[in-house]
């Protein structure tokens, strides 16, 4: 018999595929690790040649005569150039100096000088950057000189710049270019950034007219002087004149840019759950009701109805869909009866309560309208469901819901290469606007868009691009904020040559969802209820001399007033609230 195996020699196939795995590791590992070295090998290489040239630069600049120690087209102005490439060990490297006159706090500071001269010493910043692996890195070096002697003034003036946000706070790190190329005896050209307190002082500028200063910061807008032209003759702030021995000071403001998406579709496909109680087979769960006669009731024994009621829908979860629409119903009540309507989602036979500040006075129920929904996210709720209350004070009467319905929109067709029009508030000099701009959407139909804080006038010329806006998903103007990330949903519908679009707010500009509006004329009138965004569309309608608009919503006081239909009119309407 033979109990065992000895093996003269050799490795099987998997020792040898453990072996080689291990040796990858190992080897794996140390290639890691060399390569790490390496790199940070290169790096300290980099940054040890940057030192080098960098202590070069500022003691060739500490060898010079303090008069002479300045930059090409800088304030003060010298042999130096700003910018300059030079190579060290195979590394490019790109210098740039910067030369500043600096008020020192001995002798007082701008206004409270003693002698008056600003120019008390220079500044001298030498910054290298270089590139290693795709990633950039900087080193730099700061120096302040001082004159042997008694200073002395250059001759020119100081020029101030600050710069702050939209709500008055100290921009850091700003880039303040000052240009002028109109001076007789030299070019300026110098960018100098802020400090903590936003601010840019500047002494020693030569006199003269036409000073452009430039204000930006990567990923802000931008703020600037403008130059005198035939289209803008009175420029604000126009270009900055410096005097010797004066201060001059100037004020900007830029913020971080927003992005905008301009959404444009159709009119949406919309498709419902509706039940009109013709059987009780779209109902969920019943509780103390009964359907009977086309409606739900409360259950009758004998004659006599309970005094209280729920019944559940069945759940509507659409497959793919874009978003919810609206939930109405139909309801027949007494002064001894009431009913009321809530939204539930739905999970596993589970109803949960869709929360009041998602959808405002849920918990409690709707008692009439429409509601609106298209702001519940379809991702948050697939499932939703109706409840209907029903509650009575005399055993003989009963509340009667008669229908409902619970809306979704199935698909909204995006518009491609429509072109919207936008118009800011902000000017550049009397009646010229900083911003003034056409986009046009892509096949999505959407534009993204990068603006600076302000107000917006948005516009589709419904004559050329074949549609009119019927609802926006905001309150038109429409303001944006700094930083923000929006997007801007439009429903179009196909032109007609006059339509009105009326939005309704409150005193603070926010929209009134639900207010009723009417428009009347001559054989003419509509009453619209005003979407979630506050507002109502008027298509295709006849021409007359003037409208009548009369506007209501509970808690406001109501709008009577006349408007002309020469076109495609929008306009806001805003409701104070009831005394």
């Amino acid at each position: 018999m033979v109990i065992g195996r000895t093996r003269s020699g050799g490795f099987s196939l998997v020792e040898v595929v453990i072996a080689s795995a291990i040796l990858l590791l190992f080897f794996g590992g140390l290639l890691s690790g060399v390569k790490l070295m390496v790199e940070l090998i290169g790096h300290s290489k980099a940054e040890t040649g940057a030192r080098s040239l960098a202590l070069s630069k500022m003691e060739y600049i500490r060898s010079l005569n303090y008069d002479a120690i300045g930059t090409v087209d800088g304030v003060p102005s010298g042999a130096i150039p700003q910018t300059s490439t030079s190579t060290l060990n195979g590394i490019d490297y790109t210098e740039r100096v910067l030369v500043l006159y600096v008020d020192r706090p001995e002798d007082g500071l701008e206004g409270s000088d003693e002698n008056g001269i600003l120019e008390d010493s220079k500044r001298i910043k030498v910054e290298y950057t270089w590139e290693i692996r795709g990633e950039e890195k900087n080193l730099s070096l700061v120096t302040d000189i001082s004159p042997k002697g008694m200073e002395t003034s250059s001759g020119g003036g100081t020029l101030i710049v600050n710069v702050f946000d939209s709500v008055v706070e100290a921009v850091d790190g700003a880039s303040v270019r000052i240009y002028n190329d109109a001076l007789a005896t030299s070019t300026v050209d110098v960018t100098v950034s802020t400090n903590v307190s936003g601010r840019v002082i500047v002494p020693g500028v030569p006199p003269g007219g036409g000073y452009q200063i430039t204000v930006t910061k990567s990923g802000y807008s931008t703020d600037q002087t403008y130059d005198v032209t035939v289209e803008n003759p009175d420029p604000s702030p126009p270009h900055v004149a410096v005097a010797s021995s004066t201060i001059t000071t100037m004020y900007f403001s830029i913020d971080k840019l927003a992005d905008l998406t301009l959404r444009a579709f159709g009119e949406p496909v919309v498709q419902e759950f509706i039940d009109e109680f013709t059987s009780s087979d779209l109902l969920a769960q019943m509780n103390n009701t009964e359907v009977s006669g086309g409606s739900v009731s409360l259950t009758s024994i004998e004659g006599s109805y309970y005094s209280s009621g729920y019944a559940y829908s069945t759940t509507t979860a659409p497959a793919e869909f874009s978003s919810w629409d609206t939930f109405e119903w139909s309801v027949t009540t007494s002064t001894s009866t009431s009913a009321s309507v809530s939204l539930y989602q739905e999970s596993g036979g589970v109803y949960t309560l869709v929360d009041d500040t998602l959808l405002p006075g849920n918990s409690v129920g709707f008692t009439s309208g429409s509601v609106d929904i298209s702001h519940l996210a379809s991702s948050t709720f697939p499932r939703l469901a109706l409840r209907a209350n029903l509650d009575s004070s005399d055993p003989l009467a009963t509340p009667l819901i008669e229908s409902w319905r619970l809306g979704y929109v199935e698909s909204e067709p995006p518009i491609a290469d429509l072109t919207f029009d936008l118009t800011g508030t902000k000017t550049i000099g009397s009646g010229v606007l900083k911003y003034q701009d056409s986009t046009i959407t892509d096949a999505d139909g959407l534009s993204p868009l990068s603006l600076e804080w302000d107000v917006y006038t948005i516009t589709v010329d419904g004559a050329t691009e074949g549609y009119d806006i019927k609802e926006v998903s905001g309150v038109l103007p429409y303001t944006i904020a700094p930083g923000a990330n929006t997007i801007l949903a439009f429903e179009l519908v196909p032109h007609t040559t006059r339509t009105l679009h009326i939005t309704v707010t409150d005193q603070n500009g926010l929209p009134l969802s639900g207010a009723t509006v009417q428009l009347s004329g001559t054989g003419y009138s509509e009453t619209v209820s005003a979407s979630a965004y506050g507002q109502a569309f008027f298509g295709d309608l006849p021409l007359l001399d003037s409208f009548t608009v009369d506007v209501s919503q509970a808690g406001y006081t109501s709008y009577s007033g006349t408007i002309t239909v020469n076109g495609n009119v929008m306009t806001v309407i805003t409701l104070s609230p009831s005394s």
